[in-house]
């Protein structure tokens, strides 16, 4: 087990809207979960992103 801080996922404008976004962090949240790890949130978006998915809440480190 251990951490890992996550990148922010960056969409280009001409992207953004259609969550996808969502899917990344969605899957990269599903990875650390999978590997035994706890995260550091590099960014506002996904803070925002646990705290509207409380299934992530445990993965948060410290």
């Amino acid at each position: 087990m251990g951490e890992g801080r996550t990148e922010p996922a960056t969409v280009p404008d001409e992207l953004r809207g259609q969550g996808i976004a969502a899917i990344l962090t969605r899957a990269a949240l599903d990875e650390a979960r999978r590997l035994g790890r706890k995260i550091i949130p590099a960014c506002s978006y996904i803070e925002t992103f646990i705290k509207r998915n409380p299934e992530f809440t445990g993965l948060l480190a410290g």
